[in-house]
């Protein structure tokens, strides 16, 4: 009563919106499943079909006497690299839990080198939340009570290569979604009317958004887990 848009006799226009808004709604809690699948993929890379997973490793970024450029390339490129076997990427990034990445942008090498350039006001002011060093980029990774890397580790992976990991998506299982084709959509959004016990109108809709993901890593072996002690 009284929700009408302006310039509007009538409620269509409204009941429209706020089922467009309810399906927006809805879209975002599947967006955030997506990052938890991708985040348990990450954690717990190893499958049948692709091999095991690496070894953690340890780089002590909590120590002063670290020498944190040659223990990025011994223990974290290199190890990347032979697990690759000449597979070819862009790049290496770190995502890391909120203890390691504390003692990370606090490591002696880090600061000595970030204080000697332009980019000293980084460590100066607020906590960063990426950065890069050592060849390598660094994040921190904030999460949430339920998708979060474990506090005092770490998680590295190359990004940018070819096959290196595979998201697939199945087919909804609704009549309407038979027949539509054998490759999966990331979304399945639909609504139905709410029928009056009487069948005299519609009471309202029924709002419904359905996804069927799979998260896998091809190179499990290439995700390498950090630990700082």
């Amino acid at each position: 009563l009284g929700a009408r848009a302006a310039g509007t006799s009538g409620a269509k226009e409204v009941i429209e919106n706020r089922r467009a808004r309810l399906v927006a709604k809805l879209r975002r809690t599947v967006d955030r499943t997506f990052e938890y699948l991708r985040m348990q993929a990450l954690l717990s890379p190893a499958t049948a079909e692709f091999g095991a997973a690496a070894s953690p490793t340890v780089i002590a970024v909590q120590t002063d006497g670290t020498k944190l450029r040659q223990e990025i390339f011994n223990k974290l490129i290199l190890p990347i690299n032979a697990a690759l076997d000449g597979v070819t990427y862009s790049s290496i990034h770190v995502l890391c839990g909120d203890e390691y990445w504390g003692d990370l942008i606090e490591a002696k090498s880090l600061r000595e080198t970030y204080l000697a350039t332009a980019r000293a006001a980084e460590l100066a002011g607020a906590v960063p939340m990426r950065m890069s060093f050592g060849g390598v980029t660094w994040e921190w990774y904030r999460g949430d009570s339920e998708i979060k890397i474990p506090t005092a580790e770490a998680r590295a992976f190359p990004v940018g290569g070819v096959d290196l990991a595979y998201v697939g998506y199945a087919p909804n299982d609704t009549v309407e979604s038979v027949g539509s084709g054998a490759m999966g959509e990331p979304y399945y959004m639909g609504s139905a009317p709410i029928v009056d016990q009487t069948g005299q109108g519609t009471k309202g809709w029924a709002v419904s958004v359905q996804t069927h993901p799979k998260f896998v890593w091809a190179r499990p072996g290439a995700i390498l887990p950090i630990t700082k002690a």
